[in-house]
């Protein structure tokens, strides 16, 4: 989406916050600790095996290098300029909003963080059913 693709060049410039930045170390320390979490879940799923995961909403890939050693990590976003700038840390494809590119039960597991926010209320669960759909 074209909205997007206008932030890609300047994307983690727009994320500074100087009031957040007091206690944390910018916005990477709220994505890894948001991969903590989920990593956490899928080490508990996945019983020791590898798992395959779906970020949906990939942007420049940042939750990448936190879960990539753990499981095979892929990614899609509605946005070509941020997906060409993250496709060298991973597996990525472009997304229509509300339609994610991949079969019934392609996934062991998927999240999409600092997504909702983007998307229109009435819309919601049908993205949220998409996550669902391609997970085994």
């Amino acid at each position: 989406m074209r909205q997007f693709d206008d932030l890609a060049g300047h994307y983690d410039e727009l994320l500074h916050d100087p009031l957040r930045d007091q206690f944390a170390s910018g916005s990477r320390f709220f994505i890894q600790q948001k991969c903590r979490i989920v990593a956490k879940r899928l080490t508990h799923l996945g019983g020791g095996r590898r798992l395959r995961v779906l970020d949906a909403g990939w942007g420049q890939g940042t939750a990448f290098q936190f879960l990539d050693s753990s499981h095979r990590v892929f990614g899609c976003d509605v946005s070509h300029a941020m997906l060409r700038q993250a496709a060298a840390r991973g597996p990525v494809t472009v997304q229509e909003p509300l339609t994610l590119p991949f079969a019934d039960n392609t996934f062991d597991a998927s999240f999409a963080f600092c997504v909702y926010h983007h998307i229109p209320a009435a819309d919601q669960a049908r993205h949220l059913h998409e996550l669902r759909r391609v997970v085994r």
